[in-house]
């Protein structure tokens, strides 16, 4: 019968999909339901925390937390079901400075004031690198941001720290392009010795023309290409891409937008005073003050 009887439609597979096409009606809120178990399953000191503080609530642990597989629905099932027996604990944990400014002592409000300030002095200074970063991701760019700062601000705020990062992102854009095309021509040295002094000045010239010609090419739209990228369709979202190799990849198509990647997603975490590296609780073993020597000498650099 021209092979129609060689396959039939799996119940499981159907029912599978099925799920699956309910759960992305509310995809959004098991994903930060999945990163808030993934991050306080990842450790046994971790979970130690977490269990301390369902007893201050006096919620019984009588289950573990489970990470689930995001391709099996009844896993995911799994998960929300011991995770919502625990939804007090959650917001416990994740119960804002910003609440403690109600207080009807004086002196706690003071003191909470300083804190909140601090705190607003650091995420004001570094949200624009962050946010930079965010929008090197080719799975958000500005629509992750643009969800993201209501959350953070309110919907009056957000729409000014938007139009900030915005403009960030473009002087950000313009600076490196300039530095690209501003005249200047790389020193052929750079290059290796394999080139002889007498084909330097040929060599120079050919780099000469290649910038002149990508200046006469670009001056129809000095930000084409960052507005292509932002304008290109996102990567899925659940899909797992290392960024440092997806920009070297694509840096033909965006040459100015990877040497932004390249700085950007190289920036550390977060670094710590080197006269801190040794105020570690117990003894060290000599392959661990070796590595902690290596880095000493790289920050010094």
């Amino acid at each position: 019968m021209n092979g129609d009887l060689l396959r039939m439609r799996f119940c499981a597979h159907i029912l599978n999909l099925i799920v699956q096409d309910g759960l992305s009606l509310i995809k959004f809120e098991i994903e930060r339901i999945r990163e808030n178990v993934a991050f306080w399953s990842a450790s046994p000191k971790r979970e130690q925390n977490f269990v301390i503080a369902a007893e201050q609530l006096r919620i019984r642990y009588s289950k573990k937390l489970i990470l689930d597989c995001k391709t099996r629905w009844k896993s995911t099932f799994l998960m929300l079901s011991v995770a919502i027996s625990y939804k007090e604990v959650f917001d416990q944990i994740g119960y804002s400075l910003r609440e403690w400014t109600k207080s009807l002592i004086e002196e706690i409000r003071d003191m909470v004031d300083q804190m909140v300030s601090q705190f607003n002095k650091y995420w004001f200074v570094i949200h624009g690198i962050m946010g930079m970063a965010a929008v090197l991701d080719p799975r958000y760019k500005l629509k992750f941001v643009e969800l993201l700062l209501p959350v953070l601000y309110g919907e009056e705020k957000a729409k000014i720290e938007l139009q900030n990062l915005e403009s960030f992102v473009q002087t950000l854009f313009q600076e490196y392009e300039s530095s690209v095309y501003g005249g200047s021509v790389p020193d052929s040295s750079s290059f290796g010795s394999s080139i002889s002094s007498g084909n330097r000045v040929g060599f120079n010239k050919i780099l000469s023309d290649i910038a002149s010609i990508t200046r006469d090419d670009d001056e129809s739209g000095g930000m084409s290409e960052l507005d292509n990228y932002l304008k290109e369709k996102l990567l899925p979202k659940d899909m797992e891409i290392d960024l440092l190799a997806w920009w070297k990849t694509n840096g033909i198509k965006y040459p100015t937008l990877q040497r932004i990647a390249k700085d950007i997603l190289a920036i550390p975490v977060s670094t710590v005073a080197s006269e801190s590296a040794f105020s570690t609780s117990g003894r060290l073993r000599p392959r661990q003050i070796a590595v902690q020597l290596n880095l000493i000498m790289m920050w010094k650099r």
